[in-house]
């Protein structure tokens, strides 16, 4: 339910229902954070992601996500994160080094990408890097 109101862009609505809710899980907690954050609440979105009991990378990316758009990279701080980033994570925060052009990120995520396992011939990694190191 949470996730249908947001989509339709009643966040008031959404953040009712989920304040009402029983029992919370990750996806319900992940459809707020995104609406926070689509509607620019960085902060708003924070507080929730904090308040999170269990993250996934969903949580992760879309905070990441939120922040580069926002041009803020230095508050993507996570403490005590036991999330192995995946392709997608990598994905935003190559987007992320495009778009405010970081080159100590960029490095680092060049550099966790080339330890990793993860495939990185996939289309949408291998046009993430292009598009980073294009803008180098």
């Amino acid at each position: 339910m949470v996730v249908g109101y947001k989509s339709v862009g009643d966040l008031e609505e959404a953040k009712r229902l989920f304040n009402e809710m029983p029992q919370r899980n990750v996806a319900s907690w992940n459809a707020i954070i995104f609406g926070l954050v689509k509607l620019g609440d960085l902060k708003g979105a924070r507080r929730m992601f904090n308040e999170m009991p269990v993250r996934n990378v969903v949580s992760y990316s879309t905070m990441i996500d939120g922040y580069a758009k926002a041009g803020d990279m230095a508050s993507v701080r996570f403490k005590g994160c036991k999330v192995k980033p995946d392709e997608f994570v990598m994905v935003n925060l190559m987007s992320a080094c495009s778009q405010i052009g970081n080159l100590e990120l960029a490095k680092w995520v060049d550099s966790y990408v080339s330890r990793s396992t993860m495939d990185i011939q996939q289309p949408h990694v291998v046009a993430a890097l292009v598009d980073k190191n294009a803008k180098r």
